[in-house]
């Protein structure tokens, strides 16, 4: 009788000293944080507030602008209002998320205790007054304020790109180059056609001419732009940052040898080749 008590007792004491595992969340900033789970699944579900008020002199500025509404966006979806009620509500102190008087949400999300949003503040014709960026972190309330906003150029390509422009107002400027050269077999083929100088045209404007001197400078690898013994321009244009341009060759008679269109970006160095058989085809088509 004492050893099957014994026994029991030993079976009794080896059961209770093994671990049972737990899997669920372990992150304690979860809305799901299990504390008994000791291995993490990848469960966790987080959440975080943010709210989007307007200062006083924004207020102000969005109520001259005759701006009437002002529709607020997360991650494309409608989250909320601000009316213009003989003037915007407006705070010098971020105020709490729950406060009626601004526009809040809630944000939930999975995996990290953090996330990036996306937000924009549109009026009622469209118009995008204020957008950014935003990390947000697990429990926060995180207070965005707007203030009056700066019209400028925001593209960062642009030669007149505004940093601390918070509107683009489409006053965007860009520049590109272009650079013409001739490889070696481009350059002998004109040389025996008697060609003695080519001009190239940019949307009908003479951008430079190259001479035959005995025959025309030529090269098999793209020059740098502005390489001086070839023809190169640089090109401006406003609101997108490429463009389309339409370009010629011709020679001291007139005669188009090459004509083509292509488009340009901003800030590029685009090198553009004739060789022999462009040469030919074009002449053999048209």
């Amino acid at each position: 009788m004492k050893k099957i008590l014994l026994l029991s007792l030993s079976l009794i004491t080896l059961i209770s000293c093994e671990k049972t595992t737990i899997e669920g969340c372990t992150e304690p900033m979860a809305i799901n944080y299990n504390p008994r789970a000791s291995v993490n699944n990848n469960s966790c579900d987080f959440t975080g507030d943010i709210i989007f008020y307007l200062d006083q002199a924004a207020g102000l500025y969005l109520y001259d602008e005759l701006v009437q509404e002002l529709t607020f966006y997360v991650n494309g979806q409608i989250i909320g209002f601000q009316y213009n009620n003989g003037g915007f509500y407006t705070s010098e102190n971020p105020p709490n998320c729950s406060n009626n008087l601004f526009t809040s949400h809630s944000v939930f999300w999975s995996d990290n205790s953090y996330t990036t949003i996306s937000w924009q503040a549109i009026d009622e014709t469209g118009f995008v007054w204020f957008g950014d960026t935003e990390t947000l972190l697990a429990n926060e309330c995180l207070s965005v304020e707007l203030t009056v906003p700066i019209a400028g150029c925001t593209n960062p390509m642009a030669i007149n790109y505004n940093p601390n422009a918070t509107i683009n107002n489409n006053s965007c400027d860009f520049t590109g180059d272009i650079i013409f050269y001739l490889d070696q077999a481009a350059g002998i083929y004109l040389y025996n056609e008697g060609v003695q100088e080519l001009t190239f045209y940019i949307d009908g404007n003479n951008i430079g001419t190259q001479y035959n001197n005995g025959g025309f400078y030529t090269t098999q690898t793209p020059p740098n732009c502005f390489d001086n013994f070839f023809t190169t321009s640089s090109v401006y244009w406003s609101n997108n940052s490429y463009t389309t341009i339409n370009w010629q060759a011709v020679d001291e008679t007139g005669f188009i040898w090459y004509e083509n269109t292509t488009g340009l970006s901003a800030t590029e160095c685009l090198s553009m080749q004739l060789t022999s058989k462009k040469l030919t085809v074009y002449q053999e088509n048209n």
